[in-house]
């Protein structure tokens, strides 16, 4: 009986571990023109060397490209 109650709030323990990970990887670190940008999207930008700041620059400027293109009107068409 012991046993099996030991397993049981090892496998507890375990899981509130395990999601307290994935939720502490979403958090937002930064907003841009109200649309927030999470951990894990600098984290897949960053890879395992890169510079979390390097990463975080790039996704805002990404973000800020794409929404002056939009509001230009800019078409791009594919070169084939």
């Amino acid at each position: 009986m012991k046993k099996s109650m030991l397993k049981s709030l090892l496998f507890a323990m375990i899981g509130l571990f395990t999601f307290s990970q994935v939720q502490a990887e979403e958090r937002v670190v930064a907003t841009v023109n109200g649309t927030p940008i999470l951990q894990s999207q600098v984290n897949a930008v960053m890879g395992k060397k890169g510079s979390q700041r390097a990463a975080l620059d790039k996704i805002i400027d990404d973000m800020l490209t794409e929404k002056a293109i939009k509001e230009s009107g800019v078409k791009v068409n594919q070169a084939k």
